[in-house]
């Protein structure tokens, strides 16, 4: 069936009185793929009969049979949501059913319908930014999901990856000189195919290693919900294993990347460095710039694609800018910058975190370094839920030397494979601050150390205003801190009782970085002094 052949099919489901359902008749939302129709209680999801270089729902048999499987996978994080694949049959009186007696004409996703104001990409939109507190919910899930998912050895090497970025730079050069920048386009494609010569032997070992899933494949905004409260991922790719059966780091690096196309770079750090806690190795992080810079790449056709069917000529244009900014963003990943090491240390309550989180995607290619949080490791460590209040025997000397000594061996892996790294962490002792600047002497990099102090007061009511951090400090325990010698102090003091962005300016001069743009989470709901214990 030619895709102009569903006509009568696209005018039976645009009506949902025709299926069963009520509420108003809206047109369907159409996508390069699909179109989906929307009822009162449900929707219903048609496959466009097209065919590209990615994607074939060109008979009805592939129709029928990647409804199903569009069923089966995502009923795995979200099982709510999809109900069972129908087909749309013709009745001996010649008029249209929705599971009906008479042939299949074509089939469809039946799912639950949603709050579509509560998928991220709309609060996004509608509120400037995604919460810290939603995006370390989202990213535990994210984690949660992968680990679940099916290993696979039959895809995901680098062979198949060079497929995938092949692919996409053809459907890029489609729209090169019309869209996008020619030389842009052909720039980005030869800076992912570097980056692949450089790192196809590690990504044939994680495979080995089990790191490729059958994952989710189009992690991006757009495809999360809110659902009483917690983040339900749908809408996973089912039409081609190639981009759904792939490393989890590619998995997330979707999401990442659309963090930072919508100028929440921050966020994109905190989602990878959440996941990445629950990871012990961190040598796929090699692999991030890469998998970001394809997923930019992949969107921009996508974008260029859907600006050739759009409504209206605004939304065109809207989309072909959308498409020349994801190249931007592509090259922007693949940036090559010398990797280095920052901490910051303090006492309980003197902002490290907030610090911490502010400078993380200042610094090196987007998301910016790699944010190590000894509250989060700690938690993590000995399997415990990570906003949680952990027992006081996970305070005792043994297990704080442990998490030291694996902050240390993580940010020399995250260094090792070319990221920048933030350690967020109280380094009391003279010995923990040498130990962690010797993790950068050894590789011949950069080290940048920074000690908060504010009075005892302030520290005191930044504890007390805490509420589902990761940190368990109490005021006790800044008091117990307060009687210790931290010795000689040679990291840059600064005076945390400053005015949060006045105390990024100066950490950013230090650095210098002084013309960086300072990126504050400033709608979450939380004070902007929460930080690190």
């Amino acid at each position: 069936m030619a895709e102009d052949a569903q006509a009568e099919i696209v005018r039976f489901l645009g009506d949902p009185s025709n299926w069963g359902d009520e509420g108003p008749t809206l047109p369907p939302i159409r996508t390069h793929g699909a179109y989906v129709f929307r009822g009162a209680r449900r929707a219903l999801k048609l496959k466009r009969a097209v065919r590209f270089d990615y994607m074939d729902f060109s008979s009805l048999e592939r129709r029928r049979h990647f409804c199903e499987e569009e069923v089966r996978l995502n009923r795995r994080s979200a099982p709510d949501l999809y109900l069972r694949a129908e087909p749309v049959t013709r009745q001996e009186d010649g008029r249209l059913a929705l599971g009906g007696a008479g042939d299949a004409m074509d089939w469809v996703v039946e799912m639950r319908r949603f709050d579509e104001t509560m998928v991220l990409d709309e609060i996004a939109r509608r509120e400037g930014r995604i919460r810290t507190a939603l995006l370390e919910r989202l990213a535990d899930r994210v984690h949660a999901f992968h680990a679940v998912c099916e290993k696979r050895q039959d895809r995901g090497g680098a062979d198949i990856f060079r497929d995938i970025v092949e692919v996409s730079q053809r459907q890029c050069a489609r729209f090169a000189g019309s869209i996008l920048d020619p030389a842009k386009v052909a720039a980005l494609g030869r800076g992912q195919l570097r980056a692949l010569e450089r790192n196809g032997a590690l990504m044939e070992q994680r495979r080995a290693q089990g790191f490729v899933r059958q994952g989710h494949g189009d992690l991006h905004l757009g495809n999360i919900c809110l659902m009483e409260g917690e983040p339900v991922l749908f809408d996973c790719i089912e039409f081609n294993e190639d981009f759904s059966v792939t490393d989890v780091l590619y998995d997330l690096a979707f999401l990442i990347m659309d963090l930072c196309e919508r100028g929440q770079a921050d966020g994109a750090s905190l989602v990878l460095s959440r996941y990445m806690v629950h990871e012990r190795q961190m040598d796929g992080l090699a692999l991030l710039a890469l998998f970001l810079a394809n997923r930019a790449s992949i969107r921009a056709h996508v974008s260029c694609s859907m600006a050739e069917v759009a409504a209206t000529p605004d939304e065109a244009e809207r989309l072909r800018r959308r498409a020349a900014h994801y190249v931007e963003l592509g090259l922007a990943f693949l940036a090559e910058e010398p990797p280095r090491l920052l901490a910051v240390g303090g006492l309980s309550g003197s902002g490290k975190t907030t610090l911490a989180r502010a400078l993380a995607p200042l610094v090196g290619p987007p998301p910016g370094a790699f944010l190590l949080r000894s509250d989060e490791l700690r938690k993590a460590m000995l399997g415990l839920e990570l906003n949680r209040p952990a027992p006081p025997d996970a305070y005792g000397t043994a297990t704080g030397e442990a998490v030291y000594a694996e902050l240390r061996r993580r940010a020399g892996q995250a260094l090792a494979a070319g990221r920048a790294v933030m350690v967020d962490a109280v380094h009391a002792r003279p010995n923990e601050r040498a130990a962690l600047a010797q993790v950068a002497a050894e590789r011949g990099l950069r080290f940048d150390g920074f000690w908060l102090e504010a009075a005892p007061a302030v520290m005191e009511k930044r504890i007390a205003a805490r509420r589902g951090d990761a940190s368990d400090a109490t005021v006790a325990i800044l008091r117990r801190q307060l009687t210790l010698d931290p010795g000689r102090i040679d990291w840059t003091r600064l005076a945390a009782g400053a005015d949060t962005e006045e105390l990024v300016r100066q950490a950013l001069r230090h650095l210098a970085l002084a013309g960086q743009s300072i990126i504050l989470n400033s709608r979450d709901s939380t004070p902007p002094t929460q930080g690190g214990g």
